[in-house]
């Protein structure tokens, strides 16, 4: 028979790595109420309850270290920003346990990704508010990013917590691979990472800075605007095959009202790519922003200027 502690212990953390963790009752004293799926290779994903209170507990994986200088900054930003980051409420390192964790906050109405799902019903005029309102949001939350130092890195509908649809409402989560920019520094050398799918053509030789957020945002935007996502069933290697030789093909489906934001957002040079203050003013209703995307060798094969 186990003593009372043992037993305990036991139902906290089962026995080996691949253990069932559904089977995980309590974490520090919190009641674990669910297990959600988690596709992810870093963390497992469980909703406790703090007080009355649903959190997300976010359950580092054996051997993964999150890079604790940039959780402690977002956890701070998140409580002077609550408006654009889920907020941080606690991170740490569990003996018990042996892995990294943070608890955040819960948000009720899944990701930005689960709306995307349903946005295909949307009318014409419908479309044009979401798109607009989707920038509006993730270009706000990542002006706080990068005003304080912080590249995302990983943009993706996935990453985008919807607090709210009426009115929309959208906070910046999953930090695992974001960096701090250091001042005196423009890139970030760092290894290729991030979701192909929303990779920029910078991150695969490893330099990346604030511009390779805003193309997130891009692909973000033209997935909404064309309603389907480009490289959508290519493999990782076709993917970044693409992105060093050619640009992303905008559709002609796509809105003309559109397409000078995207052209300026997905521009493969990164010192050309358009970011917070082009976007910014390109949804206050200004027009003719110049823009350098590359044209497809069958489109012109040039670069435009000023369109």
């Amino acid at each position: 028979m186990y003593s009372d502690e043992a037993a305990e212990t036991l139902r906290e953390f089962p026995s080996g790595e691949e253990a069932d963790l559904g089977t995980l009752q309590t974490f520090r004293g919190y009641r674990v109420l669910e297990s959600l799926p988690s596709s992810g290779a870093e963390s497992d994903i469980h909703v406790i309850d703090c007080s009355g209170e649903r959190r997300i507990l976010k359950l580092y994986r054996l051997g993964i270290e999150p890079k604790l200088e940039v959780l402690q900054k977002v956890e701070t930003l998140s409580r002077k920003h609550p408006e654009d980051l889920v907020r941080i409420h606690e991170t740490g390192y569990d003996e018990r346990s042996g892995r990294w964790y943070e608890i955040q906050e819960h948000v009720s109405f899944g990701t930005l990704k689960n709306l995307l799902e349903k946005s295909g019903a949307l009318s014409e005029g419908a479309r044009d508010a979401f798109f607009r309102d989707v920038l509006r949001e993730i270009s706000s939350c990542l002006a706080v990013l990068h005003d304080n130092g912080i590249l995302h890195l990983d943009l993706k509908p996935g990453n985008v917590l919807v607090r709210s649809e009426f009115p929309l409402d959208l906070v910046l989560t999953d930090f695992g691979i974001a960096s701090i920019l250091d001042s005196e520094l423009s890139k970030k050398f760092t290894k290729s990472r991030g979701t192909p799918m929303y990779q920029s053509p910078e991150s695969i030789t490893g330099t990346m800075g604030k511009a390779s957020d805003w193309w997130g945002l891009g692909m973000i935007a033209l997935e909404i605007a064309s309603g389907a996502h480009p490289f959508r069933g290519l493999s990782q290697q076709v993917i970044q095959a693409a992105l060093t030789t050619k640009p992303v093909e905008i559709p002609e489906s796509v809105p003309e009202g559109c397409r000078e934001l995207l052209c300026g957002l997905l521009t493969r040079d990164m010192k050309k790519r358009w970011g917070y203050d082009q976007v910014n003013r390109w949804l206050s209703g200004e027009r003719g922003i110049p823009h350098y995307f590359e044209r497809s060798v069958e489109d012109s094969g040039k670069r435009s200027g000023a369109v």
